[in-house]
């Protein structure tokens, strides 16, 4: 059963959902700060999306954690599944997926 709630979880994208909020409550308060022009403002943007990939897979991990459950390779790729049919849905430049990406898999070598 449990296995069961904690796929559950990672396939309605819950962990990336919370990715998504850190960004608005961490990343985006900090970038208003720097003075900036827009141009800048954007790759920065996209670049702080490392933070989002890292918060997204911590969260997957330390649910299945939470669930008693081990960490599998399946909560990387799924979550980057996620990530990816978002960013295209979205149609978002390809540094903010690539920045998603690479902090998933910094948080991957990083906790597991």
């Amino acid at each position: 059963m449990t296995n069961f709630i904690g796929y559950t979880f990672l396939l309605l994208g819950i962990p990336c959902w919370v990715g998504l909020l850190s960004s608005l409550v961490v990343v985006t308060p900090l970038l208003r700060l720097l003075k900036i022009n827009e141009s800048a403002h954007l790759i920065i943007s996209q670049l702080s999306e490392i933070f989002d990939g890292f918060v997204t897979l911590i969260v997957g991990i330390y649910l299945f954690k939470i669930l008693n459950l081990n960490a599998s390779i399946w909560i990387l790729f799924i979550s980057m599944a996620w990530i990816s049919l978002y960013h295209l849905k979205f149609k978002i430049r390809v540094l903010g997926w690539l920045s998603w990406i690479t902090g998933m898999i910094l948080a991957w070598f990083s906790f597991n």
